[in-house]
């Protein structure tokens, strides 16, 4: 696999920020924004708009969002990543759709979503973790389960063309 400089850049930078850029972030939860100033930065931050408002198509509460993974996917030329938001105090009101996941297609330089797979609630308020568990050549498969009791377990298989 090849990958050029400049996604390798923003690779990084999405990367940096879903390891802890925000000192509000749970370890457990990547951090909503990077701090880095360099040109990628930009990309990045664009891209972090753009899923801002795609999870507030589902609920516009939503305020914090990341990327706690992203993976190159071959069959797509392309990436996939799980997408994550929360309201502004992320303090749970009652409402699991105040947390959402999200299954997204990036483009190849990590700058536009191609497409939106899927976008979900938390099945445990801040203490859940959703995963690309495999990519196939007709599919992508997600996994979730509870942090702390290990339960809520969900698999989705999203067919892929």
């Amino acid at each position: 696999m090849t990958i050029s400089f400049q996604a390798l850049c923003v690779l990084l930078v999405v990367a940096l920020a879903a390891l802890g850029a925000c000192n509000e972030a749970r370890p457990d939860q990547p951090a909503s924004r990077s701090t880095n100033t360099a040109s990628a930065s930009v990309d990045t931050t664009r891209l972090l708009d753009t899923l801002r408002i795609i999870l507030r198509q589902r609920n516009p509460v939503i305020e914090h969002v990341a990327f706690p993974q992203i993976q190159w996917f071959d069959y797509g030329r392309s990436y996939v990543a799980i997408a994550w938001g929360i309201r502004a105090d992320r303090n749970f009101s009652g409402s699991f759709q105040d947390e959402l996941f999200g299954v997204l297609v990036l483009d190849s330089t990590l700058t536009r979503v191609r497409k939106v797979l899927d976008v979900f609630p938390t099945q445990r308020w801040r203490d859940y973790n959703v995963r690309i568990d495999e990519l196939t050549g007709d599919s992508i498969i997600i996994t979730g389960r509870g942090y702390t009791y290990d339960d809520a377990g969900t698999r989705k298989a999203y067919p892929w063309r």
